[in-house]
């Protein structure tokens, strides 16, 4: 028996091809975010999916364009995936390297790897980067025509979306009013500090001004600056 479809928001428009979905997630009290990425000639790239009511596919993503690219960017951001893969049998399916072998259960295909597999097609609108030193094996986006950054879990930033004992754990965690990795990345999910430094590095090269994380409120603006004195 599959999951039930979680409760989740309207599609929203940020602007030059850059799309975003917030859903629920089981009991958590966080939201997490699809993003969906559409290139100049209508092809669509599923970041972080997030199950839809069947109708929805067809009302929300399919006017949109033609969905050409699933993307799983980490072993944490794959559970919905397959619901993609299996309407769309003509994307690609690409996980993180690093964690493949944890990611090809959950999918009815694995058609490559995020950077070794990357389609031609895509590199000029996405560039993606794979992060190294972490558990859960996650590669990180740039979109260019909208400047934003896309990641899911490196990093956090909540600012008034939460309340109470979770606004209080997550203060404790570092992530409230603050763009930068958690207290818990850094204990649990971080390996190697210095592989994820030096895989890091062509951030300082790449022109952002909005991040999209997972959980939390985007930034906007300066987010660059933001993201990079987050791991100074």
């Amino acid at each position: 028996m599959s999951e039930p479809i979680h409760p989740y928001a309207s599609l929203v428009d940020h602007g030059g091809g850059l799309y975003t979905l917030d859903g629920a997630w089981r009991k958590s009290p966080f939201k997490r975010r699809m993003t969906v990425i559409r290139r100049e000639d209508g092809e669509l790239a599923i970041h972080s999916a997030i199950r839809l009511e069947v109708g929805d596919y067809a009302s929300i993503l399919d006017p949109l364009g033609r969905v050409g690219l699933i993307v799983v960017p980490s072993s944490l951001h794959g559970d919905e995936a397959r619901y993609y893969a299996e309407r769309y049998p003509e994307a690609k399916v690409l996980v993180p390297e690093p964690v493949k072998s944890k990611c090809a259960p959950k999918l009815p295909r694995v058609d490559g790897t995020v950077v070794e597999d990357w389609p031609a097609s895509w590199k000029d609108a996405l560039v993606p980067l794979q992060v190294e030193g972490t558990r859960m094996g996650e590669a990180i986006f740039l979109h260019v025509p909208s400047r934003t950054l896309v990641v899911t879990d490196l990093v956090f930033h909540f600012t008034d979306e939460l309340e109470g004992f979770t606004r209080t754990l997550m203060t404790w965690n570092g992530v409230v009013n603050r763009l930068g990795p958690s207290r818990i990345f850094r204990w649990f999910f971080l390996k190697d500090r210095e592989a994820l430094r030096r895989s890091l590095r062509p951030v300082n090269g790449w022109d952002f001004e909005r991040v999209v994380m997972s959980h939390g409120t985007i930034v906007e603006t300066d987010g660059k600056q933001r993201f990079l004195d987050g791991f100074a």
